[in-house]
């Protein structure tokens, strides 16, 4: 529907300016203008017309490919995109006892706010599942050299295993250490009003300000993408599990 939506917008964007090219031509064939003149002007609203048309097939013909490989939003910056998905928001929004899936290098901005995810965990049964890199990862399997996601590491552990859920909790938090640092973090859970979602971000190496993020709804794409980030968790055991 929102596909639908766009393409009427687009397609009245088309009409108008067409329409501006032919009140151009009418204006310049009322004032009396050398002919020479018109015939350009009349071309001119032709091709603005025609580009203006090409323009709008091309964009919604984009978009509804976008949408059946899944992607619901991009954003370019982590600013962008904690406008509408922090951690916190994120915790806000999933379903009651459903799973948060997180696989990052460091998941710092996700430790930072340790206690919201307990407190989440606690009163409505999430079940947390978050992967980071191995802090003992010997250098050379660095990915990215001199990725700052190491200094932030020990920190972020440190701040996970601090969490601690009350006996009887239907929730559990997971912590899995794996052998690499990933180039694209990866988090994944059900929104209480679009239902599955999904969020790539490309970090490794890169200032916050640069990092582009692009938004998954339910698709093909989301679920394989699903499948890949815990295929890593295969024959691993949690550094952390509460339950």
């Amino acid at each position: 529907m929102k596909t639908l939506k766009q393409i009427l917008i687009n397609t009245v964007s088309v009409f108008l300016i067409g329409a501006a090219g032919w009140i151009l031509a009418d204006y310049v064939n009322r004032t009396g203008v050398n002919e020479n003149i018109i015939s350009p002007a009349l071309a001119i609203a032709f091709i603005l017309s025609a580009m203006a048309g090409l323009s709008v097939y091309r964009i919604s013909k984009m978009r509804i490919r976008l949408s059946q490989l899944g992607i619901k939003d991009v954003f370019f910056s982590r600013d962008a995109l904690q406008k509408q998905y922090t951690v916190i928001r994120t915790l806000a929004r999933a379903e009651d006892n459903s799973e948060i899936f997180v696989v990052g290098r460091s998941s710092e901005a996700w430790s930072n706010e340790f206690g919201e995810i307990e407190s989440a965990i606690a009163s409505r049964g999430l079940n947390v599942v978050i992967v980071v890199a191995d802090p003992e990862l010997d250098e050379n399997f660095v990915p990215v050299k001199d990725d700052w996601a190491k200094d932030d590491l020990e920190g972020s552990i440190a701040k996970f295993s601090r969490i601690h859920l009350p006996k009887g909790c239907k929730g559990s938090f997971k912590l899995y250490t794996i052998p690499t640092y990933v180039i694209f973090s990866f988090a994944s859970f059900h929104d209480i009003d679009n239902g599955p979602t999904g969020i790539l971000e490309l970090g490794a190496d890169l200032s916050l300000s640069k990092r582009v993020a692009i938004i998954f709804k339910k698709s093909e794409m989301l679920s394989r993408l699903v499948h890949t980030y815990k295929k890593l968790l295969h024959d691993r055991n949690p550094v952390f599990h509460y339950k």
